[in-house]
């Protein structure tokens, strides 16, 4: 019975944000945060969720490493759920939004790349970390893959912040990604879950502290990082992260100048 409550709300909001007008990949995000509320609350009904609940989620999820800027899609999930879903009785969740913390994006080194991938023995696993780390790509935007969105050409339509759609090149992972489909035969995403359609946001950020113990972002944070160090130019790390403006790209030049301080740091002084 509970189940079908939560299968009925999730529903009803998605079916709500398309009447909206939000994006897909809002709708996508949204009900992903608003399952994994669920899954927390496990035994309660939607309509009986309390802010100590949300709160506990929040905090958990906080533990857990999940960044600034995705903790608030958190709370604006919430926010909207709460205003499409009870008009009668809107609760509001910012008195839970995070101050924003102006940190470097944080890489892991290529050696730790290295000994993560061989570590992995899961077909699944290893398709979804390539996807993170040789490409670059968001994890909302790997949950989002479907096979429509693979191209002739070896490319993949990556549709990213904004709704705004770049082509990133996957001819270096795709014998990767074969063997993966061949293996398991997903059904429109490219990563089912147990049970469903599409791969979980949870699942796939335990996959990624079970190999490379970081947060899924940092796979994307170190592949710019790594071909900003190997001589890529700026331009072009841009176009493949899906940045609006180069300013956002440009916060790797700090890292990697930061990172070559470091390394000259350990020099011994005379």
């Amino acid at each position: 019975m509970e189940s079908n409550k939560l299968e009925s709300s999730t529903a009803k909001f998605i079916q709500r944000m398309e009447l909206g007008g939000y994006s897909q990949q809002t709708i996508a995000n949204y009900s992903s945060c608003l399952k994994d509320l669920f899954q927390f609350c496990a035994g309660t009904s939607p309509a009986k969720i309390n802010y100590n609940q949300v709160e506990a989620f929040l905090y958990k999820r906080y533990l857990e490493g999940v960044s600034w800027s995705y903790q608030n899609v958190y709370i604006n999930a919430f926010n909207l759920w709460q205003q499409l879903t009870f008009k009668q009785k809107r609760r509001n969740y910012d008195r839970f939004r995070p101050k924003k913390k102006q940190a470097l994006p944080k890489p892991i080194s290529q050696e730790q790349v290295k000994s993560g991938f061989s570590q992995i023995t899961n077909l699944k696993h290893k398709a979804i970390c390539s996807l993170l780390y040789y490409c670059g790509l968001r994890r909302g935007e790997v949950l989002n893959l479907k096979f429509t969105h693979f191209n002739a050409d070896e490319t993949i339509s990556v549709t990213g912040k904004g709704n705004k759609t770049r082509l990133v090149p996957c001819h270096h992972i795709s014998k990767v990604l074969k063997d993966y489909v061949a293996a398991y035969k997903p059904k429109e995403y490219l990563f089912n879950g147990a049970g469903s359609l599409k791969y979980s946001a949870t699942s796939l950020y335990n996959v990624c502290k079970k190999y490379f113990h970081c947060h899924p972002h940092q796979l994307r944070h170190s592949f710019a990082t790594h071909l900003l160090e190997a001589g890529e130019d700026l331009q072009t790390i841009k176009d493949l992260l899906g940045h609006r403006d180069i300013k956002t790209t440009q916060v790797y030049l700090q890292v990697t100048t930061n990172r070559k301080k470091s390394a000259i740091s350990k020099l011994v002084m005379v």
